[in-house]
């Protein structure tokens, strides 16, 4: 399978990932933020606009707000199926901005007619010779972080190469998800909420990956300071973090200035 991870193109953090299997099944998580679809409108064009499943992670804008523009800009894309795990049990701990940002994504739910699926834990699907697992979904019992800390968690293998996509689970999401055991081992780990401030080490040490994909801007794996300023100057967590992946020999990938594609059967990456 071919692994597309997108590029920023705004300012802004954002996540999206593009997936062609080996049989032509095409896949997305999540997308970006809003004013981002065009490079996501970019690579669909290139391997096909009907979608067979669209993953939501979590419900936060720099996820979801591409899907949004996506869908109002271009009638020419379909979505077969779109899972995404509401989380209503978890509305009553979040903030007022909070419930905002999730109602945006409800309202725009509401309008249009998706075939939508709730996932259950240890959930699995096949497309073709592609199967994918979910091995996390609503934490309501966490209160902490809350939104971040319900992100569906998605193993997807393909002959012999896996991935796991975190979302942006935070430290009590990632120690839950330890309990899965063995099941969350992978080839490959998309880092948990662009790379700081999400998992703890322990849980990549689980997982025990070969490559490590960043949906992460230059400015925030640099420790800028939000949107710009000085290197080194931030608040951040990301150096801690690739220290880490550089102790456990991981291969981190990147794409700061151009989406970047991985080929899973030769194990190579490359600018799109």
């Amino acid at each position: 399978m071919k692994i597309y991870q997108l590029t920023n193109t705004t300012p802004y953090q954002m996540m999206g990932y593009v997936i062609k299997t080996s049989q032509d099944k095409l896949i997305v998580i999540d997308g970006g933020h809003f004013g981002q679809s065009d490079e996501l409108y970019r690579i669909l064009a290139l391997e096909g606009l009907d979608i067979d499943i669209w993953f939501l992670t979590h419900i936060h804008c720099d996820h979801y707000g591409s899907i949004i523009d996506l869908i109002t800009q271009h009638d020419d894309v379909t979505i077969k199926q779109l899972w995404r795990n509401r989380g209503d049990e978890a509305l009553s701990l979040m903030s007022k901005s909070e419930i905002d940002e999730v109602t945006k994504w409800y309202e725009f739910e509401d309008l249009h007619n998706f075939p939508i699926h709730d996932p259950q834990i240890n959930e699995e699907i096949l497309l073709g010779d592609t199967k994918i697992e979910v091995l996390g979904v609503s934490n309501p019992e966490i209160h902490n972080n809350i939104i971040n800390n319900q992100s569906m968690v998605l193993k997807i293998t393909e002959k012999d190469f896996s991935i796991l996509f975190l979302g942006d689970l935070g430290i009590e999401g990632g120690e839950k998800l330890l309990k899965n055991g063995g099941k969350i081992e992978a080839d490959a780990v998309q880092m948990a909420h662009h790379g700081q401030k999400g998992v703890n080490r322990n849980v990549y040490e689980a997982i025990g990956a070969r490559y490590a994909f960043w949906p992460t801007p230059k400015w925030l794996w640099d420790n800028t300071e939000y949107l710009g300023g000085t290197p080194g100057n931030g608040n951040f967590q990301t150096p801690e973090v690739i220290g880490w992946m550089q102790e456990l020999s991981v291969e981190n990938i990147t794409s700061f200035e151009k989406t970047v594609v991985f080929d899973t059967e030769k194990e190579e990456v490359f600018n799109i």
